[in-house]
């Protein structure tokens, strides 16, 4: 509820000059640190190896050691030795990257997730800095790093979503960094119109790291048109979209055959023809929020965390919500992607995954 008390300016956050000054600064720096420290604490040994991570990590190798975004565990099935269609190209690039400045191992693997978990932080802070005040982006970024939501489980050990996310080298943590990177650049904007095909093209960056990173540019084009950007400006954003989103599909019609034959695994979680699909994601979708907490129902009000955020971020959503019926843009750019990405998620993703909620939980956090 912080964000939307953001605009009050009291004579007593006057009277703390402490706050914007050095003492901010340091405080800024500890959350991150503290982030870093935690995240590569015994990082080649805690979580166990998760599945996606060798299959991804063999893409990253190949491609940082010939040239090639195709993997050797799966040469000889569809083609995948040579080119690679079963998971999203940008987390298998950015590892390729990794390897070719660090090395090869776990550690060098995971060290590229826990980057990407640092500059989803880093843009929340500058969001709520952007949209409100360094106080209340301070307090987000608390709020991810001290605010237990979940339950540990064996993939997620320590309850903190964006801390656990950013220790498996999967795809969860690149959404939100650059998810959040173009809501700021949308938030940005100017006279021009180059900022916003910025936005659009990071837009389409996350895209490219998974399926789901495209809702932020429904999030774009919602923010776009309730705050009346005008059509030059909306095609700006449409444009810098398809820019990596074209590059990625001429790879693809490059051997659509093997395109085709791996993702035949996927056409469940595509059922976008049969009216059930949407029906039963939605029925399924509080199985994502409530991880190692036990059957959904009244056990999960036992874990402070998930009470309090249960009960702050709904009120204050609502409060943001009469700012931005008012006309505050600042209330906008948080209320559409707290609204949006929650309800695509449930209604278009199968796979109800915690892990996806990386990219949903730093607005929450701005929206707290």
């Amino acid at each position: 509820m912080i964000s939307s008390l953001a605009s009050m300016d009291t004579s007593e956050t006057r009277a703390k000059p402490g706050w914007r000054g050095p003492s901010h600064a340091i405080l800024l720096v500890a959350l991150l640190a503290s982030f870093l420290l935690l995240s590569v604490r015994h990082l080649g040994t805690t979580p166990r190896v998760y599945e996606d991570e060798p299959w991804q990590a063999s893409v990253g190798l190949k491609l940082a050691t010939q040239g090639v975004l195709g993997s050797d565990l799966f040469a000889g099935l569809d083609g995948m030795g040579g080119r690679t269609y079963l998971f999203m190209p940008l987390h298998p690039m950015l590892l390729a990257a990794t390897y070719r400045l660090v090395g090869f191992g776990l550690v060098q693997t995971r060290l590229e997730t826990v980057v990407m978990g640092l500059a989803a932080l880093v843009m929340t802070y500058l969001l709520g800095r952007r949209l409100f005040d360094r106080q209340v982006a301070l307090l987000s970024v608390a709020a991810l790093l001290l605010v237990r939501t979940a339950g540990a489980t064996p993939t997620a050990p320590t309850g903190l979503l964006l801390v656990d996310t950013a220790r498996l080298a999967r795809y969860d943590a690149v959404v939100p960094a650059f998810g959040l990177a173009a809501l700021l650049a949308f938030v940005a904007g100017g006279r021009g119109a180059w900022r916003y095909g910025l936005a659009g093209l990071l837009a389409g960056l996350a895209a490219l790291a998974h399926v789901y990173g495209a809702f932020w540019l429904a999030v774009l084009l919602a923010l776009a048109v309730w705050n009346h950007i005008g059509a030059r400006r909306i095609i700006a954003v449409v444009g810098g979209f398809l820019v990596p989103v074209a590059l990625y599909a001429a790879y693809v019609l490059a051997d659509p055959a093997a395109w085709a034959a791996q993702v035949a695994g996927y056409a469940p979680r595509f059922a976008l023809a049969t009216p059930g699909f949407y029906l039963d994601n939605l029925l399924r979708e509080p199985h994502r929020w409530g991880p190692g907490l036990g059957p959904c129902g009244p056990g999960w009000l036992a874990h402070p965390g998930f009470w309090a955020a249960a009960a702050v971020v709904p009120a204050s959503i609502v409060m943001l919500t009469r700012r931005a019926h008012d006309g505050d843009r600042a209330a906008r750019a948080i209320v559409v992607p707290a609204l949006l990405l929650p309800a695509l998620f449930a209604v278009l993703l199968t796979l109800k995954l915690a892990a996806y909620l990386a990219t949903v939980v730093p607005v929450l956090a701005l929206a707290g």
